[in-house]
């Protein structure tokens, strides 16, 4: 059986890389967590505020519930991006964005721990 569905635009219609360079994306909305996490967290370790809950971010992600979508799209246009219209980057992009954020939250995660002992 074959799939019956028929595309109501063509492929990649809504990804914005025409209008933006992914490169200077990815940096900017690293910085931008960077950034971010570090006025809202009590340390100033670059630390990911998009990537799914984990024990080690349950801390910081109590402090940035009290921002709402729109306030941090406000603060931080290119996270906005990424947590209110994915669809619109590159697969590949968001996961190399998100892969950034896990290697930044396990740094900070060992230099915590470092630190505390």
């Amino acid at each position: 059986m074959g799939d019956s569905r028929k595309p109501f635009v063509p492929p990649n219609h809504w990804l914005v890389t025409s209008q933006i360079d992914v490169q200077s994306f990815v940096e900017a909305a690293i910085y931008e967590e960077r950034e971010l996490s570090s006025t809202s967290s009590p340390s100033s370790l670059p630390i990911p505020v998009i990537a799914l809950p984990t024990p080690t971010s349950t801390f910081r992600a109590r402090n940035l519930q009290s921002l709402s979508k729109r306030q941090l799209a406000h603060l931080s246009p290119r996270l906005g991006v990424l947590n209110n219209i994915p669809f619109a980057i590159p697969f590949d992009t968001r996961v190399s964005v998100f892969r950034t954020f896990v290697l930044n939250d396990a740094v900070a995660t060992a230099e915590r721990r470092s630190t505390n002992s």
